[in-house]
């Protein structure tokens, strides 16, 4: 199997969050800052689902592709305040919690991660939420 290198793997990860035809609804990804030439730094973020707690709301997640991205999972941090069970008191994804990145696959992208990031949510829309608009 060819290992794609970091950049270009990233470089193909942005084209899809730029151009936004393979996302899912509700989904959208991109660079942090545009300029960030190192490609290290995202922002994601979700729609909330109608009939769920999330509904209307819209939750913002980081992403820092660190230099063994894909060989290593990204650091995922939710930036709004959440009730998830694989979610921490500072926002922080758990890994043993999370399998795509407890059980990293250098195949999973950070489309992937938001899409089961998105199930979830529907999953566990029922949990009481934190008022609206708080950050960690």
């Amino acid at each position: 199997m060819v290992e794609v290198p970091r950049n270009f793997r990233l470089l193909e990860e942005l084209e899809i969050g730029e151009k936004g035809q393979e996302l899912p609804p509700g989904i959208s990804f991109g660079l942090k800052e545009q300029s960030d030439a190192t490609l290290t730094n995202w922002i994601g973020t979700i729609l909330g689902q109608p009939g769920t707690r999330f509904d209307g709301r819209i939750i913002s997640i980081s992403f820092h592709c660190g230099d063994n991205y894909p060989k290593q999972p990204p650091v995922v941090k939710f930036m709004d305040k959440v009730n998830l069970p694989f979610v921490d008191n500072s926002g922080n994804i758990v890994p043993n919690k999370f399998p795509l990145i407890g059980s990293w696959n250098r195949s999973t992208t950070i489309l992937s991660i938001l899409v089961e990031i998105n199930e979830q949510m529907k999953r566990n829309g029922n949990l009481n939420q934190p008022p609206e608009g708080q950050r960690y």
